[in-house]
């Protein structure tokens, strides 16, 4: 137990780095020193950084057969069974509508400039709604995939899209068929119908 009394938390070397109030407790940078917590593993790899721009997982160690390592792992490992890991990504907006975000995965690479981006998005994954969510209503789930193209300023455009009915289109974000390409195809190898 640490106590500091007078309001200031307790400080190490230095650092105000915990404060409680209202029965808050803050830990790390509260008091603007401009220094980021971070958690070390077991073999001293830092793994979490908090600072001002946002938080950084890292694994050091994870690999997988046949994958790369990984830099974010979730679920377990060893020989304990804990089932299927799950990540959700969710607006949690109450006036949710239709073309709302439900989330978005960002592929990046790191910009040339600006010590704290994350870089040029190269590639997207969002989710979206095609009518309005509540009282039991999903809202209806919309998945486009979306990449840039090399340049100066280029934001990540709709390559492709499957709808809340299951329609992919490709070229278009208003496929009405199972399957529907806006632009040329080349097919190489036969088409079977059933």
């Amino acid at each position: 137990e640490i106590d500091a009394n007078g309001g200031d938390g307790y400080k190490i070397n230095g650092k105000p780095w915990a404060a409680e109030s209202s029965n808050n407790l803050r830990l790390g940078d509260w008091d603007g020193e401009v220094f980021s917590t971070s958690i070390y593993d077991n073999n001293s790899a830092n793994v979490v950084t908090i600072k001002d721009y946002g938080t950084m997982i890292n694994c050091s160690s994870l690999v997988s057969s046949y994958g790369a390592n990984a830099s974010l792992a979730v679920g377990t490992i060893g020989s304990s069974s804990a089932g299927a890991a799950v990540i959700t990504l969710a607006n949690r907006d109450t006036t949710a509508s239709a073309g709302d975000p439900t989330g978005t995965i960002q592929f990046a690479i790191k910009a040339d400039t600006g010590a704290n981006t994350l870089g040029y998005t190269s590639a997207v994954i969002s989710g979206s709604i095609s009518a309005n969510a509540g009282s039991g209503n999903s809202g209806g789930g919309i998945l486009d995939f979306k990449t840039s193209l090399s340049g100066t300023g280029v934001s990540p455009a709709t390559r492709m899209r499957i709808n809340q009915s299951g329609n992919v289109g490709i070229g278009t974000t208003a496929p009405l068929e199972k399957l529907q390409v806006a632009g040329n195809a080349a097919i190489y190898g036969a088409i079977k119908g059933y």
